[in-house]
């Protein structure tokens, strides 16, 4: 049999759009991409089933604490305004937090002359333990009782709705007009959630 080959012109490039690799990178924008993604602070509510991650750390003052990360979807418990003067909607998103049994203290990062890192123990617990204590709370209030083991405290947030306080980091406010680290949602508590 003949083989049968089939030419075709290859497509015609604009020639501007080599310039695109040369152009400026507008940082505004990506800021204003960055702010438009994390979801408004406020209340919600995790929508089960949350995946789960048990974790270990691995650098900085906390390294070898255990703890669980926990993953999914979650809802506004009310109408949120996105700050666009249109109708409050209800938000939904996904969120990721961890919280861990393992206590540790909030450590103050400073930097020394000589440019190295050291820590200061603040004595009050990191968000890790606070979630943590939310999280056994939520579950004696919605249980009737304490919990037994970790894990009843973690199938609980896993396969329950549970209320998150989300707030965001990283994003100009009037009180930090130049914020430093990167944009994101923070869960700053966890809550029982009424009928």
């Amino acid at each position: 049999m003949d083989e049968v080959t089939e030419t075709r012109d290859a497509p015609e490039i604009d020639p501007g759009l080599d310039t695109l690799y040369d152009e400026g990178v507008d940082h505004d924008a990506v800021e204003r991409v960055e702010a438009d993604l994390l979801m408004p602070g406020g209340s919600y509510r995790t929508v089960p089933v949350l995946m789960l991650d048990v974790y270990e750390t691995k650098q900085g003052p906390h390294v070898g604490r255990r703890g669980f990360r926990f993953f999914g979807e979650i809802i506004s418990s009310k109408p949120l305004s996105r700050n666009n003067g249109g109708e409050p909607t209800i938000v939904n998103g996904r969120i990721s937090f961890k919280a861990s049994p393992e206590r540790r203290n909030r450590m103050e990062e400073i930097r020394g002359d000589d440019g190295r890192t050291t820590y200061k123990d603040t004595g009050k617990p990191d968000a890790e333990s606070n979630r943590w204590a939310n999280a056994v709370r939520a579950f004696t209030l919605a249980a009737g009782y304490k919990p037994g083991t970790n894990r009843e405290v973690v199938e609980f947030i896993k396969n329950y709705p549970v209320g998150l306080r989300v707030g965001q980091i990283g994003v100009p406010t009037e009180r930090r007009p130049d914020p430093t680290g990167e944009p994101g949602n923070v869960v700053y508590s966890i809550f029982p959630l009424r009928d």
